[in-house]
């Protein structure tokens, strides 16, 4: 059974252990971390940067997500003109050791339900083009390329993809 819980700060679930989670996947996505940041200190400090950049914007909007019990994620975003965006995430496995979880379809159901509770008609989330999981998600998600809009921040290329 999955359910949410909205955040409104570290102590609201378990960071390092989701950021342990996270670790291992992001590191494998090119140029995630930003120069200078390689050790387990410095990407612990880069994230926690974002999430209080991301707490500290208007209108944030962040949760956590339980299946059976078990936190397994945690997703922080903002809404604006009605959409839910998700801007970053931390994520791990369930009890069963798998994240087969992001498969089913009350995943995705949590996070449109958590999203209307916040007032968001749409929903959309955040990826880089060389990204290793942007084709599993177009999938997961059923997005197409007219789903994709593409936009510099600070002189990199990011993609929002629409979620529904």
């Amino acid at each position: 059974m999955m359910a949410w819980a909205k955040l409104t700060g570290l102590d609201d679930f378990d960071f390092d252990g989701l950021l342990a989670g996270t670790t291992p996947v992001v590191d494998m996505e090119p140029g995630f971390w930003p120069a200078g940041v390689e050790t387990d200190a410095d990407k612990r400090a880069h994230v926690l940067g974002i999430l209080n950049s991301v707490w500290a914007t208007h209108g944030t909007a962040s949760f956590k997500v339980d299946v059976d019990g078990v936190t397994v994620a945690a997703l922080f975003g903002f809404i604006r003109d009605g959409q839910y965006i998700v801007t970053y995430a931390l994520m791990r496995d369930d009890a069963n050791g798998s994240r087969s979880y992001i498969h089913d379809p009350a995943w995705f159901q949590t996070i449109k339900d958590f999203a209307a509770s916040e007032g968001a008609t749409s929903g959309g989330m955040y990826f880089f083009p060389e990204s290793l999981t942007l084709p599993s998600a177009k999938i997961i998600y059923g997005a197409t390329e007219d789903d994709l809009t593409y936009f510099d921040v600070g002189g990199k290329t990011v993609i929002l993809m629409k979620l529904w």
